[in-house]
């Protein structure tokens, strides 16, 4: 073989040689940044369940407080009526003593 021609079959061979090197590194990174992707997706999937679920206890906390405001002012009604009636008993109770 000419020594000229086996010189550039080798260099070429040496080429592949180092682009196969290099395709199979970015493949590896391929594959490497797909799973950072699919690892980030569910992520973001999770976040967005946990945010979801927030909402929807802020919601049910703002319903709550709302009703336990309402509860706290008809316990105060009730002892206030409480205390009215105590009061009328004692008077009546007084009253009827000799």
């Amino acid at each position: 073989m000419n020594p000229l021609l086996k010189k550039k079959l080798e260099h070429i061979q040496e080429q592949v040689g180092a682009l196969q090197g290099v395709l199979q590194v970015n493949r590896e990174d391929v594959l490497l940044q797909h799973q950072e992707k699919e690892d980030l997706l569910q992520e973001k999937w999770s976040d967005r369940k946990r945010v979801t679920t927030l909402d929807r206890i802020a919601k049910d906390y703002k319903v709550l407080q709302e009703q336990n405001t309402v509860y706290a002012q008809e316990r105060k009604e009730i002892k206030e009526r409480l205390a009215r009636v105590i009061r009328f008993t004692k008077s009546l109770h007084n009253a009827s003593r000799p």
